[in-house]
Order: C-alpha cells, then sequence, then structure tokens
C-alpha cells in the first residue's frame, strides 16, 4: 500500500481532522522525499481528537484512553482540552509498532510556561519527547471535554518515504561538525538556524525586548537517554509544540542546554539582546530562561550540562551589567499560574528555579537541589566575564507606564576594574548623548550605576562614560524603552441584577485612538469574552448589559502605535446576580 493510499483509509477512520491531516501529511511526504537533495527534512505537527465515549476507568479511577494509531510517527506529544478542570493529573505513553512500551510520563501542566499580558494560558499540557513512536495512549485523572493529543515529528521520520531519506541524509551527516557562534566571550553556541533549518519556527511578530535582572532555570520533562545528535531535534519539536500547539509567538525558552554540555539558542531575537520569552510567567520581560533537556525529578544535571550552565548564565548575567551575587526585587505582571498576584514585588536569588515564582515542580527536584552549587559557580565566573573595558546597559523590565520613569542601570569597567566612585555616566537618545543627555549617573564602588529617565514616549536609549584624557569613550549597546498609556476603568456599581447595564467610565493619558472595551464571563472554571467592543476615545463613558447571573470582568486595551507600547487597564470585577435590595442578589 503507498503512502498516499494509508493516508486516504486513515483519512476515513480519522474523518474531517484526519482529512486535513493527511493532506498535510501528503504535502510534507513530498517535501521529505525531495530531502536527500534539499537538506534537512522539514518537521511535521499533527493532531488527533480523542473521544470522551472511548475513556474507560482503571482499577484507580483514572480514565485511560485505548491504544490509539497516530496519523504519522511521532518524536513528543501533549494534550490540549477545551472544557474541564485547569488542574488535571495526565500522563502519556508511547511505542514503536511492534516494540515495547515508554514508562507512563506525566505530561506537566502548562503552569507558568506562558508570555507575560493578556493572553489566557490554554487548558492543556507541555510536550512529552518520546523519539519516535506510532502508538500512544494517554491516561487522566478528571473528565475534559474537546480532548485532543498534538504531536510533533522532528527527525524526519514521520513517513515511510521520510525515514528513508533521513537515512542517507544521516550517512553522509555523521562526520559533519556542528556550527556555533560565540559573540563577545559568551560560551559556544548552536544557532536557530541549526535546529530549524527550513525556518518553520519562525516568530509571528517581531521579538520584545526587556531586561535581564535574573535568569530562571528550567527542565524540558523529557526522556534521559538521548544522544547529542538528538538534541536539535528535540529543541526543534518543543519550539514547533510551543508555536503552533500553545499559539505562541516562537519558542518559550531563551536557551537550552543538553546533558552533554551542548548550549542551543531559543527565542529568536539575538543572544545578546533581553528577548522576552514565554518561559516565566508573570517575570519573562525581566529575566532570561534556560532550559535543562531531559528530566529531573530523579537524576541530577550531568557534570558538562552544569558546566554549560554556568558559563552560559555567567556571561548573560554580565552581558546585561547584571551582578550574579545576591538577589533582586522584581514586580509579578500576574497570571493565571504566578504565585503571586500582579504588582507584587518578589525579592529572588539572581539565579532562581522556574518554581520560585510559578506553580509548578519545573525544574525537578534534584536539579532545583543543585542550584546553590550553580550560583556559587556562576558569581565566581561571572567576575571575569564581562569585557574588560565596558559599560551595560540594561533597560525597565515593561513597558513604562506615561507619567513615570524608566528605571536604568549598568556597569563600567576599565580594563576589568571599576572606575573611581561616583564617576559620571550619561544617558541620552541614541545619536546625541553628548549634545542632549537626557540623565546622568554616578558609579558605586563596584561600577555599577542607576538613574531614572521620564519619558513622553518610547525611545532608543544609550549610556556613556568618558574614561579620561586620550582615551576613546565608551558607549552601551542601544536599548529601547517602551511607554504605554495609563488606562483606567472604573464602575458607579459593580453588583448588578442580571439584565441590567453597568455604567463605566474611562480615561487614557495621553489620549489615544482606538480603544476596545472587553467583557469576559466566568464560566465552568474560565473566563469567556462576551463582549469586544471598540469605543470612542472622547466619549468616556460605555455601557455593557450582564445578561447571565455569576461573575465578570471588563477592561480597556490599546493595540499600540510606533509612539506608544500596547496597554492595558487592570480588570475591573462586576457582578450579575438574581433579584434583591440594589442588585446584589447571587
Amino acid at each position: 500500500m503507498s503512502v498516499l493510499q494509508a493516508l486516504t483509509r486513515r483519512r476515513f477512520l480519522l474523518g474531517a481532522a484526519g482529512s486535513a491531516l493527511a493532506r498535510a501529511l501528503v504535502r510534507g511526504e513530498s517535501a521529505l522525499a525531495a530531502g536527500i537533495r534539499s537538506g534537512p527534512p522539514r518537521a511535521v505537527d499533527f493532531t488527533l481528537g480523542v473521544a470522551r465515549g472511548n475513556l474507560t476507568r482503571d482499577a484507580e479511577g483514572r480514565l485511560v484512553s485505548p491504544v490509539l494509531t497516530a496519523p504519522g510517527r511521532f518524536d513528543l506529544a501533549g494534550a490540549r482540552w477545551g472544557s474541564g478542570p485547569e488542574h488535571n493529573d495526565v500522563e502519556l505513553r508511547g511505542r514503536r509498532r511492534g516494540g515495547a512500551w515508554s514508562p507512563w510520563t506525566t505530561a506537566p501542566l502548562l503552569n507558568g510556561h506562558a508570555p507575560d499580558g493578556r493572553r489566557e494560558a490554554p487548558a492543556g499540557t507541555d510536550g512529552v519527547w518520546f523519539g519516535g513512536a506510532d502508538r500512544v495512549q494517554i491516561r487522566l485523572r478528571a473528565p475534559v471535554g474537546g480532548l485532543r493529543l498534538a504531536f510533533v515529528n522532528a527527525t524526519g521520520t514521520a513517513t515511510l518515504a521520510a525515514r528513508r531519506a533521513t537515512r542517507a541524509r544521516r550517512a553522509r551527516a555523521a562526520a559533519a561538525s556542528v556550527p556555533t557562534i560565540a559573540p563577545d566571550g559568551a560560551p559556544p553556541i548552536i544557532p536557530r538556524r541549526v535546529w530549524d533549518p527550513h525556518g518553520q519556527c519562525r516568530p509571528r511578530v517581531r521579538a520584545e525586548t526587556g531586561a535581564v535582572e535574573l535568569a530562571f532555570v528550567h527542565h524540558t520533562v523529557s526522556a534521559n537517554t538521548y544522544g547529542p545528535s538528538d538534541t536539535a531535534a528535540i529543541v526543534l519539536s518543543i519550539g514547533l509544540y510551543h508555536r503552533n500547539t500553545n499559539g505562541w509567538n516562537d519558542i518559550g525558552y531563551n536557551f537550552l542546554v543538553d546533558r552533554y554540555g551542548q548550549i542551543f539558542e531559543g527565542r529568536a531575537g539575538g543572544v545578546t539582546r533581553a528577548v522576552v520569552g514565554a518561559q516565566a510567567q508573570g517575570f519573562n520581560s525581566a529575566s532570561t530562561g534556560v532550559a535543562n533537556i531531559g528530566t529531573f525529578d530523579a537524576e541530577g544535571q550531568t557534570e558538562r550540562g552544569l558546566s554549560a550552565l554556568v558559563r552560559l548564565i555567567a556571561w548573560k548575567l554580565a552581558r546585561h551589567g547584571t551582578p550574579a551575587a545576591g538577589m533582586v526585587t522584581v514586580v509579578s505582571q500576574g497570571g493565571v499560574f504566578n504565585r503571586f498576584r500582579a504588582g507584587t514585588p518578589v525579592r529572588l536569588h539572581r539565579v532562581s528555579g522556574h518554581r520560585d515564582v510559578d506553580a509548578t515542580d519545573c525544574p525537578g527536584q534534584d536539579l532545583y537541589g543543585q542550584l546553590g552549587e550553580l550560583r556559587a559557580r556562576v558569581e565566581s565566573r561571572a567576575l571575569v566575564t564581562q569585557p574588560p573595558t565596558s559599560i551595560t546597559l540594561a533597560g525597565p523590565a515593561a513597558a513604562v507606564r506615561y507619567g513615570g520613569d524608566a528605571l536604568l542601570t549598568g556597569r563600567v569597567l576599565l580594563d576589568r576594574r571599576p572606575p573611581p566612585a561616583g564617576s559620571v555616566v550619561v544617558i541620552g537618545s541614541a545619536g546625541a548623548i553628548a549634545a542632549a543627555p537626557l540623565a546622568a549617573a554616578r558609579t558605586r564602588p563596584d561600577g555599577t550605576w542607576s538613574a531614572r529617565v521620564s519619558l513622553s514616549a518610547g525611545a532608543a536609549l544609550r549610556a556613556g562614560f568618558e574614561p579620561g584624557p586620550g582615551a576613546a569613550p565608551l558607549r552601551s549597546e542601544i536599548v529601547r524603552v517602551a511607554v504605554a498609556p495609563r488606562l483606567t476603568l472604573t464602575a458607579a456599581r459593580t453588583r448588578l441584577r442580571t439584565g441590567r447595564s453597568a455604567a463605566l467610565t474611562f480615561r487614557a493619558r495621553p489620549a489615544v485612538g482606538s480603544l476596545r472595551l472587553v467583557l469576559q464571563r466566568r464560566a465552568h472554571g474560565r473566563w469567556r469574552t462576551v463582549l469586544a467592543q471598540p469605543l470612542r476615545p472622547r466619549a468616556r463613558r460605555a455601557r455593557v448589559t450582564l445578561p447571565l447571573p455569576g461573575a465578570y470582568r471588563a477592561r480597556l486595551e490599546w493595540a499600540g502605535s510606533a509612539e506608544l507600547a500596547r496597554a492595558d487597564s487592570p480588570w475591573l470585577a462586576l457582578r450579575a446576580g438574581g433579584p434583591g435590595p440594589g442588585g446584589a442578589g447571587t
């Protein structure tokens, strides 16, 4: 039977979802068949629905699926559902046809692996790496609606023809060396073009930049039995799962490190820049995130892996003028799985574990226990990581609200030593530091400095330092500081009778156009948008009707412009109830 015939038969068995998948795999088959001539294989991702009626209870009361045949051979699998509890116990196992089952592996919920901002966390799990399987089973503690499995094949083995092409390609590539980059004293880093040669994980929009005030350590919850030549495919499968299944802009992590000491570039935007990832919800814009490839609940990271972490984190912190020692206070941006409400100041080690800020076990119990050693080694190495003569500049972790100040920080070194305490640093627009400085700061004994700058719109800033007569002036890299309008939304009454309308008052400083009012209702444990209405800025008032009893919330949203960043107002809580005095029924 040909691949096309097999996929057509599977299309009949899987219905509409399988039909779309079959067409995708046939297209992938053509591309992969030409892979010997065109270079590395293209990755393929696909899904499979699991009907609730096909799940049965086991002896421990868990819901277990029958053995499912995936639409193609897969390397990574995860789960998604449309309704049900946000917290669930989900496990997956897989096997190749005729082979043995893998152990049941817990598929962690997306607890904190998510962007900052207004996006709600999807209901589902992270992906689990199987490295080539055809059959899969899932079991979970609580029933859900709309359950589906999401798969990624990143090794060029999804179909028979693809496997043949991949074997020939691997034979040719066995002796090839892996290219790396190492900017400004960084350890060798394997770039995106190696693990994503066809640009399939290309970001949807340009990367945002924030600050690097600390580093978060993660693990990917995948098998520890992979070889060094498998890691690029693992990174690609994670990236496609994050981008295509989770709906994110790009892979969530800034960097990934394997057990062999290989370091991979993660989220696009440049390894030297403070790129905002989706790795620690509520703290992404103030941090960088490094994922350890594997599961570290019952074993720690290898010495080669730890050494790579030390070199990478020490370089990255020093690159942004951030001390490696001590602790830092950052403000939570909130989020579904965040342990801290939005606006809460949180004091953290400069090298922290993901579980320190989000509701997760990441990076695993044993790796978390290694963080003390990791911090000490990072601190000792960071002393010699920053370029010997340089000035750094780091901007605020998030967009500055209109009318507020931007906190800028950095460090000056002259031949690896700080200048005399009290030396002057100037900050100005990228092209006019000396001619029109916006602020000045004085260095501390260790060479660090800080300053506040008032801005009415986004700006590209640079810090400068004059070492002395005859010495060339030092200039930092350009840092873009975003300014967002200040949006407020209030209501005269927040508890109403069902069917009544709420009178809302809104304001934007400065005045901006194209404001939108969003109203959500809590249903089945999740917030659902029931209204998204454009507003006239000059009106300053709006009304919304609460048609059903229950909890609601509303906020203003603004999409942003070239001068001002996207902004949201805080959520305004509303409630509709049955008849009662003053509309306060429940």
